[in-house]
């Protein structure tokens, strides 16, 4: 299905900005259910709006902007770069899980990247930064020590045991039109084609249906407009979590996206990150750290020097901006709670004619 930028509603806008009240949203796509949704969502933006004269002017002003001529906006980039993987190929399912922090966090007296948004960072996203720490890194309260190595308090998305799935299939075009963030965080002229599906450990069919690319307005992203290729991200680049190493990255995008779970639309408007990176997972399926990378070859999961990893993030795009609310999914974990995220793994991705890949080979 294709993700194309076309309207916008009030919902998005003040989730972005946080300054501009009036927007709509909508897409192009393949399947009819998928266009309902989104007719669903515009109806409901639309009564979001109606209320104030600031509204409908900025509705005005951002319809206007949104439906320009993609290719008359900012752009310095034309890559179109298809990854895909057939059926019956290796997925993992990635479970909750610590963290062992890498060095660049610091040391018990002297701790680095404690998740600590600038003081001029728009209220919404202290909040968020606040209740999901992990987007710019661990706070101290967040951290223990043991053996003298730190690691995470809490399980998370970055842990070190994931569990195969029985059924996945990915297509997904990552259209990297620009070479960095310019303006509000959904003008972008960067867009996906994505096709992604799988089923959990215990058989629940998920698809994931990316709606709008954004530039997320988080502190220190760099996302080229919200596509990234044949570049680096993560680690401590400034952009992405600074819990997964620093990796090439062949291409990646960031969106707001919904869940479908068993053909039924299960969560809307949640943060959604994906990327085709060099393979960051052992045979253990332990989660390589800044250190350890490039691994060799033999050294990955399936003997590739690539995979392709999705990941779905307990935030919530609300009309008072962004919120930490787990991600609704159908798999129960042994305390007989929800997995409140999804990070899923391609794991015997192909990479298209595209791009070149500039990342390891595997000889080192």
């Amino acid at each position: 299905m294709s993700t194309r930028q076309i309207g916008c509603s009030a919902a998005l806008i003040s989730l972005f900005a946080f300054v501009l009240a009036g927007c709509a949203s909508g897409n192009k796509a393949d399947k009819g259910g998928d266009r309902a949704d989104r007719t669903a969502a515009q109806t409901s933006a639309s009564a979001d709006e109606a209320g104030t004269s600031k509204a409908a002017k900025m509705k005005k002003m951002m319809k206007k902007m949104m439906k320009a001529d993609k290719s008359k906006m900012p752009s310095s980039k034309n890559v179109e770069a298809t990854v895909t993987q057939e059926e019956g190929k290796v997925t993992y399912w990635v479970l909750p899980g610590p963290r062992k922090l890498d060095s660049y966090f610091g040391t018990k007296a002297d701790p680095k990247l404690t998740a600590t948004p600038p003081e001029n960072a728009p209220k919404p996203i202290k909040r968020l930064i606040k209740d999901l720490p992990i987007l710019l890194g661990v706070p101290e309260k967040g951290r223990m020590y043991k053996d003298g190595e730190a690691w995470t308090k809490k399980p998370g998305p970055f842990g070190n045991k994931g569990v195969p799935v029985e059924e996945s299939s990915l297509d997904l075009t990552y259209i990297d039109r620009q070479s960095q963030d310019k303006g509000p965080p959904i003008k972008t002229a960067d867009e996906v084609e994505a096709s992604i599906e799988f089923t959990d450990p215990q058989g629940n069919a998920y698809e994931l249906v990316p709606l709008l690319v954004v530039q997320p307005p988080i502190p220190g992203y760099q996302t080229q407009g919200g596509v990234v290729t044949d570049s680096k991200h993560h680690g401590t680049t400034g952009t992405g979590s600074p819990l997964m190493p620093e990796v090439y990255t062949w291409g990646a995008f960031w969106a707001i996206a919904n869940v479908k779970i068993n053909g039924e639309v299960a969560d809307k408007k949640k943060v959604m990150h994906c990327m085709t990176t060099e393979t960051v997972r052992d045979t253990d399926y332990k989660l390589a750290h800044n250190d350890d990378l490039p691994l060799d070859k033999e050294e990955t999961i399936a003997g590739q020097m690539h995979h392709t990893h999705c990941i779905v993030l307990p935030v919530t795009f609300t009309p008072q901006g962004p919120k930490h609310e787990p991600v609704k999914t159908a798999f129960e974990l042994p305390n007989g709670k929800k997995q409140p995220f999804i990070h899923i793994m391609y794991e015997n991705d192909t990479l298209g004619d595209g791009l070149e890949w500039n990342g390891p080979t595997g000889e080192n």
